[in-house]
Order: C-alpha cells, then structure tokens, then sequence
C-alpha cells in the first residue's frame, strides 16, 4: 500500500519522483521507528513493532483510520499532511530520484507535481506530504516502481 508521485516539466513526459507508503509507529520526538530491526526493516512483512519508543518509553497514541498514515493510502484521512509528535503512525518516502536532482527540478517554474491517482501538488503542498514522511529511503528504486 502506497502512493507514487511524478513531476512533469513544461508539459513534457512525467517522471517518476518516489513512492510514500504508510510505515506504522514512530516516535516522533526521539525520530525512531518502533520497527523492531529498525528502519531499514519497516516494510518487511515480518516486522515485529514495540510496545513503546526504545528511548522515552512513549506508547502510540490511538488514531483513527482517518487520521492515520494507513488511512492516508486508502484515502480515509483527507487531512492536510503535517509533521506530528509523540508516538504515532508515520509514512516513508523511498525516492526514484536523487533528493539533489530534485532539488534542481523544483527550480523550474513549471513544474507539475501529480500522485498516481492524478491529485495535483504544488510544490509547497508536496514538501507537506513529504513532512509525513520522517523515514526516507534514498536507495533511488528507479523510474519503474508499483
């Protein structure tokens, strides 16, 4: 479960940019995933989750599905994406590009930003969505990625 974004510059063919998938409790002010192995072990099917943030000993707060990163794939939580505290649920961004290449993109005046079900973002609404998404993967999973 996740959700692909693409650009488009001056009308020209899309790229693909990274794909955001829902990535469960995270502590948000000590910045670790309750993911037992770690980060890097998020999306492996069998993850086991703490019952609390290795480091302050915070639980997850409860969310309800509109409110959660795995209601955000299913399209329940129609919030505007921010950054959160305490334990709670997280999403990862794993980029199909470089993050500089981006950067340089982001430049060009007419950039289109558009997810896989054809949502529009500006570039400030994108950064927003990317806000949501404290664990990044930069191992760059090219243009091809469901």
């Amino acid at each position: 479960m996740g959700t692909n974004f693409y650009f488009m510059i001056d009308g020209k063919e899309y790229r693909h940019i990274g794909k955001r998938s829902a990535a469960g409790p995270f502590c948000w002010d000590c910045g670790l995933s309750l993911s037992s192995g770690g980060h890097d072990c998020i999306h492996q099917s069998r993850t086991r989750f703490l019952k609390e943030c290795a480091v302050c000993g915070r639980t997850p707060i409860e969310e309800s599905v509109g409110a959660s990163a795995s209601g955000r794939e299913l399209g329940f939580n129609q919030s505007i994406p921010k950054p959160k505290s305490g334990v709670a649920s997280c999403s990862s961004f794993r980029w199909a590009i470089s993050p500089g290449g981006f950067v340089d993109i982001k430049k060009s005046k007419n950039v289109i930003i558009e997810d896989e079900y054809g949502e529009k973002y500006s570039q400030k609404e994108f950064s927003e969505v990317l806000s949501e998404c404290p664990v990044k993967f930069f191992d760059s999973i090219g243009d091809e990625f469901s």
